[in-house]
């Protein structure tokens, strides 16, 4: 406000002039830097609005028609992939159980058993316990038809049979060779 006082300078009763000026101002008037923010805020709002309404014409240009079979293709593609997802999760909880059965079962070459059974994996069913449907029968057919594949639960016998084994005299009365004399021979041969 020293402008002011400048202008005034040579008035009587400048101050009370001065006070009434600035009342007024206050009262009427905005400061200049709340008139810069405010000018700048709605410079602000101008430029949103100018960009809103190029979105707004943006938007204008889009086909609902195409946008809607856009979607509708991702939708598609998205099940297909979800649907090809859970196949194969399928697949691998079939092998899973078919393995964890072959194993438990004593197959000896779990890939021959395999190529022997007829199991649709696509429509394979699971029990309650997690095990595939009616493996047990197909394995047990597989058991009669080819019991060489599976593992037998009979004890097997250790060591040799048929073969005697060395180091024993077969002919108690009779020494071995090494122990045996001259005479010992001549005898043998005697006697035969």
């Amino acid at each position: 406000m020293e402008w002011l006082e400048e202008i005034l300078k040579d008035v009587d009763g400048k101050e009370d002039i001065i006070k009434n000026i600035k009342k007024g101002i206050g009262e009427n008037f905005v400061a200049k830097d709340d008139f810069n923010n405010k000018n700048n805020e709605v410079k602000d709002l101008k430029e949103q609005i100018s960009e809103r309404d190029k979105q707004l014409e943006d938007l204008k240009k889009v086909d609902p028609k195409k946008l809607q079979e856009e979607i509708d293709t991702l939708k598609e593609a998205n099940a297909t992939k979800q649907a090809e997802y859970d196949a194969k999760i399928h697949n691998l909880k079939v092998e899973s159980a078919l393995d964890k059965a072959l194993i438990s079962s004593g197959a000896k070459n779990t890939k021959a058993v395999k190529a022997l059974l007829d199991i649709d994996v696509e429509n394979a069913k699971f029990d309650e316990a997690g095990n595939l449907e009616n493996i047990s029968t197909m394995l047990d057919g597989i058991k009669t038809s080819d019991p060489y594949l599976f593992e037998s639960k009979e004890p097997t016998k250790k060591g040799f049979t048929g073969v005697e084994p060395d180091g024993g005299n077969p002919n108690p009365g009779v020494k071995p060779d090494s122990e045996k004399s001259y005479e010992d021979f001549v005898k043998e041969l005697e006697s035969k």
